[in-house]
């Protein structure tokens, strides 16, 4: 099962990732954990957040894909993703890149994730932005981020794939959190066993 997490940057998704996979370990499952590769790019002097271009999204997909999509394609294990990699649509849309370039990347990511992940955690900007050196610290950027994600991105995946379940995390406070999708990962596989 591939499950991943979906939001702006600043909404704790390593965090939840990293906790939700520690639970679903405790139940007996084998855990694939992967981090998003955004701060890797930044270290080789890759600009990021509003500073990205097309440059940034092409690396960002490429790594993407060699180092989750391709050896997780068919995954026995339970891998958790703190990113989706859908995220970059909305990455993309607010860049300065240009329509086809947008259009040519935005194709190449929406035909690669489908019916890749069985469930994206949606995850709100709820908390402080910290300073990191990496990720914006803008909350007006991280809000429109999260605006193209909740009001573009989203309607894309329901429309675009048959079996990825989008849940909507509501609660406030990383247990609780956790134990939402936690409970929700549950209902799932159970639902999956019966098939």
């Amino acid at each position: 099962m591939n499950i991943a997490f979906i939001g702006t940057h600043g909404t704790g998704k390593t965090k939840l990732a990293r906790l939700l996979g520690l639970e679903i370990e405790n139940i007996g499952y084998n855990i694939a954990y992967e981090k998003d590769i955004t701060r890797s790019i930044h270290s080789i002097g890759i600009p990021i957040n509003e500073n990205g271009d097309v440059i940034t999204q092409v690396i960002s997909f490429s790594e993407f894909y060699k180092k989750i999509i391709l050896p997780y394609r068919k995954c026995e294990n339970v891998l958790i993703c703190d990113r989706s990699l859908y995220d970059d649509l909305a990455y993309i849309e607010y860049s300065n890149i240009d329509i086809n370039s947008k259009l040519f990347l935005s194709g190449i990511i929406k035909n690669t994730l489908v019916d890749f992940w069985d469930i994206l955690f949606y995850v709100e900007p709820k908390y402080k932005l910290i300073n990191d050196g990496v990720r914006s610290r803008s909350r007006k950027y991280q809000l429109e981020i999260d605006r193209l994600i909740r009001d573009e991105v989203l309607p894309i995946i329901k429309k675009s794939s048959r079996s990825t379940r989008i849940e909507k995390l509501s609660s406030y406070g990383f247990e609780d959190e956790v134990y939402e999708a936690f409970q929700l990962f549950l209902k799932l596989l159970a639902k999956n066993k019966n098939k």
